[in-house]
C-alpha cells in the first residue's frame, strides 16, 4: 500500500478540524497519553497551530522567492544588453590597439595571427607525430581491409 503525502493546504485545513475537534472533545481533560507521551489539550493545539503558521511563512518565503528571481531575470537581461552596448562604446573609442583599456572592461583582446614560419613549423611537427605513432586519416583507414582467416578442418575422432 502506498503512502500519499497530503497537500499543503489538506494539511493546514486538517490540523484546523484537529484544534477545532480538540477545543470541542478534550477542553476539560487534563491530558492524553499519546504515543507514550503525555499532552494537555492546550499543547495539541500549539504543536498544530505551529505546522499552520510555519506553513504560512513557507508559503510566504517561496512567494518572495519567486518575486526576487524574476526581479533578477529582468536585471540580468537589462544589464546583459547594456554591458554589450558599453563593450562596443569601449572598442570603438578605445580601439582593438588599447589591450589595457580592453582589460580593465574585460575584453580579451584577440591574439594577432601566427607568423608563416611558425606555422610551417607545426605543421612539419604535426606529420612527424603523426609518422611516429603511425596514425591515418579516415580515407586511408578505409583502404586498410582485415583478411578472414579460413577455418582448418579438424579430424573427427574415430
Amino acid at each position: 500500500m502506498s503512502k500519499v503525502t497530503p497537500s499543503r493546504q489538506s494539511v493546514v485545513a486538517l490540523d484546523q478540524t484537529v484544534i477545532a475537534g480538540v477545543d470541542k472533545h478534550y477542553v476539560n481533560v487534563p491530558s492524553l497519553a499519546l504515543g507514550g507521551a503525555s499532552y494537555t489539550p492546550s499543547e495539541l493545539k500549539s504543536i498544530f497551530q505551529g505546522e499552520i503558521d510555519l506553513e504560512k511563512e513557507l508559503e510566504d518565503a517561496r512567494a518572495k522567492v519567486r518575486q526576487l528571481m524574476q526581479a533578477a531575470t529582468t536585471t540580468r537581461a537589462k544589464a546583459r544588453a547594456l554591458r554589450t552596448l558599453l563593450m562596443t562604446y569601449v572598442m570603438t573609442t578605445a580601439g582593438p590597439a588599447a589591450a589595457q583599456t580592453l582589460l580593465d572592461f574585460g575584453i580579451k583582446p584577440k591574439p594577432s595571427k601566427p607568423a608563416l614560419d611558425t606555422k610551417v613549423k607545426a605543421k612539419v611537427q604535426r606529420q612527424a607525430t603523426r609518422a611516429a605513432r603511425h596514425t591515418m586519416g579516415t580515407k586511408q583507414k578505409q583502404s586498410i581491409k582485415g583478411s578472414v582467416p579460413t577455418p582448418t578442418a579438424t579430424p573427427k575422432p574415430v
